[in-house]
């Protein structure tokens, strides 16, 4: 008998001393877990002490947000796993091609669970922590058998700047004890809410996109795991039962069939749980697989099984709230049920670990060496401006995407992007080669494809999106697979600069780089002028939209040559020195082709009737793309703004906004005086409203839905006419106008929503669409047509200021890059 009991001594202690000092979330944070949301740093020091105090946790730091918290990342296996654990991930590479680490035949599966990237879908941050806790602790489970052959990676909050945002929100406003009335304070958060990062961007469709700071830290990281299976930890609205895998269609073309098997493994094993705790859920409906920028779809098109779980929460139902079967949802029933899933797929994901590790080596040894693409080479002229190269191959690194060089002139058949069309081209050596023969085959082809196929047009999202026609570059692909060694070299620009001062400075423009050179200067005090006219100097000639600094303008700057030229070489720009103004072709440098620059002094209009999203585009695109100052003005103060003299351009990005009379005749008076009006997408309907507007009229979609003559089961695809999730138009330029210089004669614009006017009669349409209606994507029928000889961007006067108007939302999730240069025409040459 007392050799059995100090048998049970010694297993005590050895369970004390490997995680006897544990705590549980309910013990850690004060018995406040399930009752109160847990603020992000409370959070992140639960993870720190069980990092502490287990063997099992190990800590990766991977980056910081804009608003300075950290981004981490907490890995829960076996002491014996994480001894190794760089071993074990050089070794999970080295078997999909990556890096040069010996193979091992060990089968390790590698889980991500990814929780709350919408920061006010707080429930699955607070599920975390419990199932971090258990997989530390096995007291429910078979954890500790699991972790053996898995490493768990769990990112405990992917948006540490929107939960922050919204638990510290709801701590300050919600009562003592949960109120589930859906008429309390604490279940309507303010705008913009929790759910976007310090930007206002939805970090959900920026995983392919990478504009984002928390993007791009964690895609860095991400390539250097590639887990087998990614879970994405979401919540939805407060009656829907909870959703896991089976995706709904359309499923991209590319997602195997092996892919598609084990998430329906995952997901049945799920629903046995739910069936047991009879939770309602459902799976197959709503969330597709297609759009490539998810945090399902782009770990999808990086070989792993990625799966959305969508439970009833979200900022609407507070602590808890009243459901209507009558039921009340509690934080603690979301924290329950997301941990379930949590569980669920580990579960599978361990059990099924070998089938994990020689699927995911055929997924990649299949793809790489027959891609499944018609498209198996793209190439992107070396005609294309070097900044935007040089931006484009950092892209492709982050991504580990491979490219090269072109290894000598070709004649073939190819698509041209910039034509949408088939035709015979030559490609010159240097140019750049992406193979779709590579370990990343299927996201370069995705990333790469110009009018993704779709099996179901009732989509989640924008159905169009190819890098070429984002980034407005000279591009095209071929079926033929081409084979080069040649290393690509990014080329810079050797700007020619006279060692003595000039008389004048041409500068480059035609692309978004250049626009930054040129707000650089003007913050400087560089005086800058643009020419209208195709100009030749000096047997140089240059195209509309070139900028000039001339010695003459910069009298009053004795150091304005000495600034340009540190600019210019800082920002790899490329300029000319000129010795004289007389011109050899088009006009003379002091003609009034030559047109001054008025620096332009920002509001941008910050407004809760604004898409939050959109007023996010637009800020981050002033502050961390083109690095030029602006002023976020709340509605409220925006006649003061105007009235104080500091200011002469005004940006409203999509949304109605309201105006009282006295802020429509303010900014009337203000435009009248020589101001600047940019507005984009919906505001353009706000904007017409102001005395004087003559716009084009607004297209009726003419759309009459008839019952009758339907069946009920079709109620949802009767829409589909009037439905544009996201499709490509292409639009013809007028290239003489300051609008479009530098942007060739024709743009490719993402329109996601019905603002379409006809051509303006008292105005500049500047960007129109045609009779042939040239889409990429989809878009219903009704909305297809009203697009016919529609106006996508032109500009107005107004007394001596303008009005530019935008029907598209130029900056849509900063990907997309000619928009944001077109939107740079707008400020610094469009109303001068």
């Amino acid at each position: 008998m007392r050799t059995k009991y100090i048998f049970l001594v010694i297993l005590l202690s050895i369970a004390v001393s490997s995680f006897g000092q544990v705590q549980s979330p309910s013990e850690f944070l004060r018995n406040k877990y399930g009752i109160q949301f847990t603020p992000n740093h409370l959070v992140m020091g639960y993870f720190d002490h069980l990092t502490e105090q287990s063997e099992q946790v190990q800590k990766l730091n991977y980056g910081y947000t804009n608003e300075g918290r950290p981004l981490n990342l907490y890995f829960v296996s076996s002491k014996n796993n994480l001894d190794r654990l760089e071993t074990i991930r050089e070794q999970h590479l080295a078997k999909i091609g990556i890096g040069d680490s010996s193979v091992s035949e060990e089968d390790i599966a590698i889980v991500w669970l990814s929780y709350s990237v919408h920061g006010n879908e707080a429930g699955g941050t607070e599920a975390s922590l419990k199932v971090a806790h258990e997989l530390v602790t096995g007291t429910e489970t078979e954890s500790s058998k699991w972790l053996e052959n898995t490493i768990v990676i769990i990112d405990p909050s992917v948006n540490p700047d929107g939960n922050s945002r919204y638990s510290h929100w709801h701590i300050g406003v919600s009562n003592a004890t949960a109120n589930p009335d859906i008429a309390a304070k604490e279940h309507y958060e303010p705008w913009p809410g929790g759910r976007v990062n310090h930007y206002y961007f939805d970090l959900n469709r920026d995983w392919a996109w990478t504009s984002q700071l928390e993007s791009i830290s964690r895609i860095k990281v991400y390539k250097q795991w590639m887990p087998h299976v990614h879970a994405d930890v979401h919540e939805q609205f407060k009656d829907n039962p909870y959703y896991f895998a089976p995706a709904a269609v359309p499923y991209h073309m590319h997602i195997s069939d092996w892919q598609v098997e084990f998430q329906t493994r995952i997901g049945k094993n799920s629903a046995s749980q739910f069936d047991n705790k009879e939770w309602l859920y459902f799976t197959k409906e709503v969330f597709d697989l297609f759009y490539p920028s998810y945090g399902d779809t782009y770990p999808t098109f990086n070989g792993s099984i990625g799966m959305t779980y969508e439970q009833a929460g979200h900022s609407f139902s507070g602590r808890a709230v009243k459901m209507e079967n009558g039921d009340t949802l509690t934080l603690q029933d979301r924290i329950d049920h997301h941990y379930t899933t949590s569980i669920s797929t580990i579960e599978v994901s361990s059990e099924g670990a070998a089938e994990l590790n020689s699927n995911f080596v055929k997924y990649f040894d299949v793809s790489s060496s027959n891609p499944p693409g018609a498209l198996k080479s793209y190439i992107i002229s070396g005609d294309n401006p070097a900044a935007e190269l040089s931006d484009l191959a950092a892209y492709f690194d982050l991504h580990n995407i491979e490219y090269k060089a072109l290894e000598k002139d070709l004649k073939v058949e190819a698509y041209s992007y910039q034509d949408n069309e088939e035709l015979e081209t030559t490609l010159k050596a240097g140019d750049m080669l992406v193979s779709a023969y590579q370990p990343l085959a299927i996201l370069t082809q995705v990333l790469f494809e110009p009018n993704p196929a779709l099996e179901d047009s009732l989509t989640y999202d924008i159905t169009a999106w190819s890098i070429p026609h984002a980034r407005g570059l000279k591009a095209f692909a071929t079926e033929t697979k081409i084979k080069s060694s040649r290393a690509f070299e990014l080329s810079k620009n050797q700007p020619v600069f006279s060692a003595e001062q000039p008389y004048a400075l041409a500068i480059k423009w035609d692309c978004l780089n250049d626009a930054s050179i040129i707000g650089d200067l003007l913050e400087a005090g560089v005086v800058v002028r643009f020419s209208e006219k195709e100009v030749r100097y000096e047997d140089l000639s240059f195209s509309r939209g070139t900028c000039f600094v001339t010695a003459a303008d910069n009298r009053k700057n004795e150091n304005w040559y000495t600034v340009c030229k540190s600019v210019i070489t800082q920002a790899d720009g490329m300029a000319w020195s000129l010795s004289s103004g007389w011109a050899q072709a088009g006009a003379d440098m002091g003609s009034t082709n030559f047109v001054l620059i008025q620096k332009p002094e920002v509001l941008l209009l910050s407004a809760d009737e604004l898409d939050a999203n959109s007023f996010g585009f637009a800020w981050h695109y002033f502050e961390q793309v083109l690095g030029y100052p602006v002023t976020v003005v709340n509605k409220e103060n925006l006649v003061s703004a105007m009235e104080s003299g500091l200011y002469n351009t005004l940006v409203i990005q999509d949304g109605r906004v309201n105006m009282n009379e006295r802020t429509k005749a303010s900014l009337e008076s203000w435009l009248n005086s020589g101001a600047k009006l940019i507005s984009s997408a919906n505001s353009v309907k706000s904007v017409s409203g102001l005395e004087g507007i003559q716009l084009g009229d607004a297209k009726s979609l003419d759309f009459n839905l008839k019952r009758g003559a339907m069946n009920y089961e079709d109620r949802e695809r009767a829409y589909i006419p009037v439905m544009i999730p996201g499709a490509i138009y292409r639009a013809e330029l007028d290239p003489t106008h300051p609008l479009a210089f530098g942007m060739g004669d024709h743009y490719y614009s993402l329109k996601t929503n019905t603002v379409q006017y006809d051509k303006m009669e008292n105005g500049w349409n500047v960007g129109v669409i045609n009779d042939d209606l040239r889409r990429l994507g989809f878009a219903g029928s009704k909305v297809h047509e009203a697009q016919r000889n529609s106006m996508v961007f032109g500009t107005q006067s107004y007394g001596r200021g303008s009005v530019i108007f935008f029907t598209d939302d130029l900056l849509y999730r900063g990907f997309w890059k000619r928009g944001q240069q077109l939107f740079a025409n707008a400020l610094f040459m469009g109303g001068n």
